[in-house]
Formats: structure tokens, C-alpha cells, sequence
């Protein structure tokens, strides 16, 4: 790819990796809950959070790989300088575990 101009429609990936194995089909572990399987939501945000640009819902099986696309387009705002991005993976089955990550991409004037 060449240079990222405002316009310019971009596909940013998040890919959320579940090291941590369990038997198949064992469910979270929440003694006062029904048995369920865990689930997280992934999404993409403007930095500091003013845009939500996309929400997936993923049911994790352990040990398994996925990978969110978001199409986003690249606002004129950012041109000369650079789009700032947050990807987040917020666990709705246990507490402590979410993750955070940032990007920049960096935006030419045209």
C-alpha cells in the first residue's frame, strides 16, 4: 500500500487470541450462574473513546484465534498529522482479563 489520505476507506483487524485451553464444551466456571460459554466484545474507537466505530460480539471457544474487521474511513481532520485508534477486547465472563490496545496510522495531505 501507498500513503493513507483522508477519504481513503481502511480495514483495520482485532485479533483476539485465547491461549488458555479448557475440554471443549466446558462452560465458565460461575458457581451462582447458569453454565455458559465465554464471550467477549471486541470493538474500535477513536482515541479517548469521542467515536465508536464498530462492536462485535464473539463466543470464545479456548484456545481459538478471532479476528474482527472494521471498516472505517479516514476523517479530512486528520490529514498531516495521524488517526488515532483504540481496539479493545472487554471479557463479559470474567472480571479483570479486558485488553487494550492503541494505533496510529499515519495520514498524508493529498
Amino acid at each position: 500500500g501507498g500513503e493513507t489520505l483522508p477519504g481513503d476507506r481502511l480495514t483495520v483487524e482485532v485479533c483476539l487470541s485465547l491461549p488458555h485451553e479448557r475440554a471443549p464444551g466446558c462452560p465458565v466456571h460461575a458457581p451462582r450462574s447458569p453454565p455458559s460459554a465465554e464471550a467477549w466484545l471486541l470493538c474500535l474507537s477513536d482515541a479517548g473513546g469521542a467515536r465508536l466505530r464498530g462492536l462485535v460480539g464473539v463466543a470464545a471457544p479456548p484456545g481459538a484465534e478471532h479476528v474482527a474487521k472494521f471498516a472505517i474511513k479516514v476523517p479530512g481532520r486528520a490529514a498531516g498529522s495521524s488517526l488515532r485508534l483504540e481496539a479493545h477486547a472487554f471479557c463479559c465472563s470474567y472480571v479483570g482479563v479486558d485488553a487494550e490496545a492503541q494505533l496510529a496510522v499515519p495520514v498524508g495531505r493529498g
